[in-house]
């Protein structure tokens, strides 16, 4: 899960050989794709000067280096870390996202298509934003392909969506994909992805691979693979799946009434499978969405039994684990609810109260989740740092458990080739 992200690049041949086994039709090209690969990985001693090795670092090392580091961050760093600020300056370095930047040193920065309008002004604004930020910021949006397509001011054309990658049934095409999509982002100067989607609904969907369990891991987790690989963090989304529910979670709370058996063999199983697949996660993105045979009173993204029991203890994923916007229809019909107000919006109720948004923030935390999204302005985004820190001055954080998330992210950086940490040859 830690090794570095240039060790990450072994997969590709066994990928290939795997394409080998499965694909008779792609032998010729697997084969010497993977001969390829091997040459660049192994050069011959001629090929190389004599020098010192670099020393190895074991995934055991780094996690004590990485611990080291946030053990010296100050209290207001850490908190900067765990929220996923979005972008809503115009796609200029200028207030409120300038203030955001320098005032609470963000983990994460979330950017629409709308401050997308041009390469070179892409490219200047996030050049600003990475020099502003002391510790290196992840920058991503939801470059799916398809409808979901947020450089399409920037290129003008559409990658394919994830449905019209899985009809191909080709994991090699979609690794390919999973590598163009990440020359598109980098070339705008982002370094995330909040991709692909494994959601897995019964009657297809634009924006799923397939709608069996086990093809829409090989080939999200292929795309996925392909666009980690290529420098990019990837996330899979949206967890616990919402592929038994109809209901768009940025207009309501969507409920699914599925039983334990049925969840687990169909919406976590593509998350089971690429958790474990040579080229897991960086991150993984859950959502609004109350599961009721794991939690029938919280939805995912403030549920303990869902983040942590679920996500950490059951599918042993340890990686960075990113709320979906707490602003959106669905936390804001649950808050409606808990408290208890009449004519309520569910779509401005936590967007338009940051006192509300903050508590939800909390709530995530408690969960198990790591990076909160949902801040737009200097407003909200001071609620959520004093809602932090006052549930840690009366103990519904603890700093251990604020530390375990900072730590996950710090990781994620060092692994994608963000950032250094003292000790890091």
């Amino acid at each position: 899960m830690h090794t570095l992200r240039s060790h990450r690049f072994t997969w590709w041949r066994n990928f290939l050989f795997y394409c080998f086994c499965v694909v008779a039709v792609l032998m010729s090209a697997c084969s010497s794709t993977s001969s390829a690969v091997t040459a660049k990985q192994s050069p011959t001693a001629t090929s190389a000067p004599t020098a010192t090795p670099t020393p190895i670092i074991t995934n055991t090392s780094l996690s004590a280096l990485v611990a080291n580091y946030v053990n010296s961050m100050s209290l207001n760093d850490k908190i900067g870390q765990l929220i996923f600020a979005q972008s809503y300056s115009g796609g200029i370095y200028q207030y409120p996202t300038s203030a955001i930047i320098q005032q609470f040193h963000p983990g994460g920065l979330i950017v629409y298509e709308g401050e997308l309008q041009t390469l070179q002004q892409s490219q200047d604004y996030f050049k600003n934003i990475k020099a502003h930020s002391p510790i290196p910021i992840v920058i991503g949006t939801d470059n799916e392909g398809g409808a979901e397509w947020r450089l399409s001011n920037i290129f003008q054309f559409t990658p394919p969506s994830a449905y019209t990658i899985g009809s191909t049934g080709n994991p090699v095409y979609a690794y390919q994909q999973g590598t163009q999509m990440a020359s598109y982002i980098t070339q705008v100067g982002m370094n995330m992805d909040l991709a692909p989607v494994v959601d897995v609904h019964p009657t297809g969907f634009d924006r799923d691979f397939s709608t069996v369990p086990s093809e829409d891991a090989l080939m999200a987790g292929s795309w996925l693979a392909g666009l980690q690989n290529a420098g990019i963090i990837g996330t899979l989304k949206h967890f616990p799946g919402l592929g038994d529910t109809y209901l768009d979670p940025h207009m309501g709370l969507p409920i699914d009434n599925s039983s334990l058996s049925h969840i687990e063999s169909y919406g976590l199983e593509p998350y089971r499978l690429i958790i474990n697949s040579a080229t897991p996660p960086d991150a993984i993105m859950t959502t609004d969405i109350l599961v009721r045979a794991v939690d029938p009173n919280s939805p995912a993204e403030i549920s303990y039994k869902v983040i942590t029991g679920l996500l950490r203890d059951q599918l042993h994923y340890n990686g960075v684990v990113i709320t979906d916007a707490l602003y959106m229809g669905g936390m804001g019909q649950y808050m409606c609810q808990l408290d208890n107000v009449q004519n309520c919006d569910p779509l401005t109720y936590a967007r338009n109260n940051p006192s509300v948004l903050a508590r939800l923030g909390v709530m995530a935390l408690q969960a198990g989740c790591d990076m909160i999204l949902g801040t737009y302005d200097v407003a909200t985004t001071q609620a959520m740092v004093d809602a932090i820190k006052a549930a840690l001055n009366n103990g519904q954080l603890t700093m251990a458990r604020i530390d375990q998330s900072v730590e996950r992210i710090i990781m994620m950086k060092v692994t994608a080739g963000l950032m250094k940490i003292p000790g890091m040859p």
